[in-house]
């Protein structure tokens, strides 16, 4: 049903006013009381309030026009007491969708359910389905619980395509970091051993001097070292628990101005460099279909690789059930002092985003740490190739 919002009689000789501006948007929803718009006469300014909580469907007249007692300037839509927790919008996809209406909770006004609170609970169900016997798990832990199940005869996940649900993603990455619950930790890292190595490897291997993919290997290897020391870096959060997964499923997404490079590199614990790399140069070819965004989350850690956009210190997102992720940035030449000395140093700034709802700040930093170190000094790296 809906109601008119109507301009009052505005007092003793005073036959219009004008519309300084609208407090609600079109879409908002509303509860009894609140101010809708500002009206400003000769003599004074008012407020128009909504006289029940409904949803603001229509503005008739902008800020800025002259209406006169009795105009409508818009139109409020509201139903029954019971229908009042969801949006009409909402209702619907919640249906179509086959969704527990009353297992939903909403983040609009009086915790009013709307259109992204449904498709954030169709993300999160479709995304974090029950631990099946093949989930690559091993510990499933109840966020903010040390209780713990272990789960058998695991094997590594398959993603699925979920393409479609980008917008919902993204929206729900968003909505991560603006809640607080994701930090930040930053390191330094001195390139020179790694560089020196790929440049007398370079035609061997075959790069094409390709020097957004000859570096990656490095830190898939140091991520996965650093993990078997801070396993609960390699966790996925579903259904308000922490899943620790068994093998390192590294998920990569390389920014390049032809070709955006996205791909999952399952248990990275037993790949070798040159598989690393063989995988790495065959995802970069123009014919190779990369992973989508939601397939990357599949991973158990992410790398993001943000050197070709130019990027010299800046934080990667976490997706919604990762609990770390690693940002790699721009190598460019900086003084540095060592043993008491200024020398020029190929650096790269690295971040580690993770959920601090369930990683220390202790763990991150030392995490982030020990992938500096075996980066630096690769020589444990290189035994495995």
């Amino acid at each position: 049903m809906s109601i008119s919002i109507i301009v009052p009689q505005l007092g003793k000789g005073t036959v219009e006013a004008t519309i300084v501006k609208w407090l609600k948007q079109k879409g908002e929803m509303v509860l009894t009381g609140e101010p809708l718009l500002e009206l400003e006469t000769d003599k004074i300014n008012l407020e128009i309030n909504a006289i029940r909580p409904g949803l603001l469907v229509h503005i008739e007249c902008p800020a800025g026009k002259t209406v006169r007692p009795g105009e409508v300037v818009g139109t409020l839509e509201y139903e029954s007491q019971v229908d009042s927790k969801f949006t009409p919008v909402a209702r619907r996809i919640a249906e179509e969708k086959g969704l527990d209406l009353s297992s939903l909770s909403g983040t609009g006004i009086g915790g009013r359910i709307r259109k992204e609170d449904v498709q954030k609970a169709i993300l999160l169900t479709s995304h974090n389905a029950e631990p099946r016997t093949s989930d690559n798990i091993s510990e499933i832990t109840p966020l903010g619980s040390k209780s713990k199940i272990k789960l058998e005869n695991s094997e590594p996940v398959v993603a699925e395509d979920k393409t479609t649900s980008q917008g919902i993603l993204a929206k729900l990455i968003t909505e991560m970091h603006q809640t607080g619950t994701v930090s930040t930790t930053f390191n330094e890292i001195d390139m020179s051993t790694a560089m020196m190595l790929r440049r007398k490897n370079r035609k061997l291997e075959n790069f094409n001097n390709d020097r957004l993919l000859d570096l990656i290997s490095f830190f898939v290897k140091a991520v996965v070292g650093a993990l078997e020391e801070f396993p609960n870096l390699n966790s996925e959060i579903r259904d308000g628990n922490i899943l620790k997964k068994k093998d390192y499923d590294i998920g990569i997404s390389i920014g390049s101005k032809n070709k955006d490079i996205r791909l999952v590199l399952q248990n990275a614990a037993q790949m070798s460099f040159a598989k690393i790399d063989r995988k790495l140069r065959d995802y970069s070819m123009p014919e190779t279909k990369s992973f989508s965004p939601t397939e990357i989350d599949k991973g158990s850690f992410g790398i993001t690789d943000m050197r070709e956009y130019g990027s010299i210190l800046s934080t990667p997102l976490l997706s919604p059930s990762h609990v770390g992720i690693l940002g790699l940035n721009r190598v460019e030449e900086r003084p540095v002092v060592i043993n008491g000395e200024v020398v020029i140093k190929p650096m790269m700034y690295t971040a580690l985003s993770y959920d601090s709802r369930v990683i220390e700040v202790r763990e991150a930093v030392q995490f982030l740490k020990r992938v500096k170190s075996m980066v630096e000094i690769p020589t444990g790296l290189l035994l495995e190739v």
